[in-house]
C-alpha cells in the first residue's frame, strides 16, 4: 500500500470532457482506473460512464441517484442526508448573525492537499475541521 500522497491525485477533469477522453487521462497520469471515485454532477445513466473510471472491485459514490448496479464488478454507494424541519434555517440565521462558529484545526494551500490528507488520515488533529484553500 502507497502512502496519503499517493492515493491523492489533485487533478481535476472538467464536466465537459466525455468519459472516454477522462479515462485516457487517468490511464496516463494515474497508471489506470482508481479504487474510489466521488461523482457530484452526474445522475441517472450520465454514472455509467463515471463507472469507467473505477477498478473492478472499487466503489463509486454520489450524492445523485442513478443505477443500483452496473455491469461491472464495482460497489455503489448512493450519500444522502437530510435536516430535521428548520434546522437550516437556524443555522443561516446564526451565520448571518455571526455566532455561527467551526473550529479549524489547519489550513493548507491547494498545493499541499496530500499532506492535509496525510496528516488528517493520520489523526494528528483530534478536534476541528482541516480545510484545503484554492
Amino acid at each position: 500500500m502507497g502512502t496519503a500522497e499517493d492515493l491523492v491525485a489533485v487533478q481535476t477533469l472538467s464536466v465537459t470532457v466525455p468519459a472516454s477522453v477522462a479515462l485516457d487521462i487517468l490511464e496516463g497520469r494515474l497508471g489506470g482506473r482508481l479504487d474510489v471515485v466521488l461523482d457530484l454532477v452526474n445522475r441517472g445513466p450520465a454514472l455509467l460512464d463515471t463507472a469507467d473510471a473505477v477498478k473492478d472491485g472499487g466503489r463509486l459514490l454520489s450524492t445523485l441517484m442513478g443505477p443500483e448496479t452496473f455491469e461491472r464488478d464495482i460497489t455503489v454507494v448512493y450519500v444522502r442526508m437530510s435536516a430535521p424541519e428548520g434546522k437550516l434555517q437556524r443555522l443561516a440565521e446564526r451565520v448571518a448573525a455571526g455566532t455561527l462558529s467551526v473550529e479549524v484545526a489547519a489550513t493548507y494551500p491547494l498545493d499541499d492537499a496530500p499532506k492535509a490528507l496525510a496528516e488528517f488520515a493520520s489523526g494528528r488533529y483530534s478536534r476541528g475541521k482541516v480545510v484545503v484553500t484554492v
